[in-house]
C-alpha cells in the first residue's frame, strides 16, 4: 500500500514498479474475506489505476507469459503493472502447522489436487515436449545442487560487523520491576480453564486438537498441575471476560496462534464454522473475546 500510494507523487516516483502477488488465497489461516472487503487482494492498485494480470498459478507457462507482459509494459510506459499469480498452498505455513485446524474443507480439496511440477510434468510427456528420463535427470541434478550449497552454507558464518560502531558503547538498562497482585481464586480459574476447551455437541473439533490441546488442558487443570503458554492466554483472558471487560485479538492467525498454539477459536471440521468456546462462559456473559484476523485492526 505504502509503494502504491507513492508512486507517482513527485520526488518519490521511480518509473514505476512491476508488482507481483504470490496469491495463495490463505493470509496464514484467514481466509480472504476476513482479511479484505474488495474481491481481489490486487484491487488495491486500482487506487493508481494500475493494469492488473490474472494468472493461474498452476500453468508455469502462462505465468511466464504473464511476467514478460508485465515486463513489456513497465518497460515501454514506465508505470506500475501488477501480476497477479492464483495459487493455492498446500502446507501450512511452518512445518509444525496443519491448516486444516482452521480450514477443512478447502483442504479437502487442496490435498486431492495433483502439485505444479507433477501437473506440468504430466503434460510436457503427454504431449511428446519431453521424455521421463530428461526430465527425472534435470529433477535430480538440480536436487543434488541445493544440497551441496546447504552444506557450504552451513560451514559457513559471515563476521558480524556491521554494528560494532553504533553499539559498541551501549549498555543494558537496569532492572526496573514493579509488582502487582494479579491472580484470581483456583475455582475460578479451573471453571475458566475447563470451559475454554468445552464445545457444543454437533462441533466437530479436530482429532488431533481434541486429544491433544482439549484434552491436556483438561486435565492439568483438574490435577492443579504445570500448564502451558496457552492454557495461561486462556486463564487470563477468561478471567478478564467472567469480570466484564471486553478483550480483542487482532493479527494474522490470532485465533489459532501463529505457532498454533492459542486455539480460542475452534473450527468444526464438517461445516467450517468457528467457535469461540470463552464467549460462552456462562448465560449471563457481558464481556465477549473478539478475533479479528486482520493486522490493520492494530491501528488506531
Amino acid at each position: 500500500m505504502e509503494s502504491l500510494g507513492l508512486a507517482y507523487l513527485p520526488h518519490f516516483d521511480v518509473g514505476g514498479t512491476v508488482h507481483l502477488i504470490t496469491n495463495n488465497q490463505l493470509g496464514f489461516t484467514a481466509e480472504g474475506d476476513h482479511g479484505r472487503s474488495s474481491l481481489h487482494c490486487s484491487d488495491v492498485a486500482k487506487v493508481i489505476g494500475c493494469p492488473v494480470i490474472h494468472v493461474n498459478g498452476d500453468h508455469p507457462e502462462e505465468v511466464v507469459l504473464a511476467s514478460r507482459i508485465a515486463m513489456d509494459y513497465w518497460l515501454k510506459f514506465r508505470r506500475d503493472v501488477l501480476v497477479d499469480m492464483v495459487c493455492f498452498r498446500r502446507w501450512g505455513h511452518n512445518e509444525g502447522d496443519d491448516p486444516t485446524f482452521t480450514q477443512p474443507l478447502i483442504y479437502k480439496t487442496v490435498s486431492n489436487r495433483q502439485s505444479v511440477p507433477d501437473l506440468y510434468t504430466d503434460g510436457l510427456t503427454s504431449s511428446g515436449a519431453a521424455r521421463e528420463e530428461m526430465l527425472s535427470s534435470a529433477v535430480s541434478d538440480y536436487t543434488k545442487e541445493l544440497n551441496r550449497c546447504e552444506k557450504e552454507i552451513k560451514h559457513y558464518s559471515p563476521p558480524a560487523t556491521h554494528l560494532r560502531g553504533n553499539w559498541s558503547g551501549m549498555r543494558w538498562a537496569t532492572e526496573q520491576i514493579t509488582e502487582w497482585d494479579t491472580g484470581y481464586p483456583m475455582d475460578m480459574l479451573k471453571y475458566v480453564g475447563l470451559k475454554s476447551v468445552e464445545v457444543p455437541s454437533d462441533l466437530q473439533m479436530h482429532p488431533l486438537l481434541m486429544k491433544k490441546h482439549a484434552a491436556n488442558r483438561k486435565k492439568w487443570v483438574e490435577e492443579e498441575a504445570m500448564i502451558d503458554w496457552s492454557t495461561a492466554e486462556a486463564l487470563a483472558i477468561g478471567t478478564l471476560l467472567y469480570q466484564g471487560f471486553n478483550v480483542r485479538l487482532s493479527g494474522q492467525d490470532v485465533g489459532r496462534g501463529t505457532f498454533s498454539h492459542r486455539h480460542a477459536m475452534l473450527v468444526c471440521q464438517d461445516s467450517d464454522k468457528a467457535f469461540i468456546p470463552l464467549n460462552h462462559l456462562s448465560e449471563s456473559q457481558t464481556a465477549f473475546l473478539e478475533v479479528s484476523g486482520l493486522s490493520y485492526c492494530t491501528l488506531g
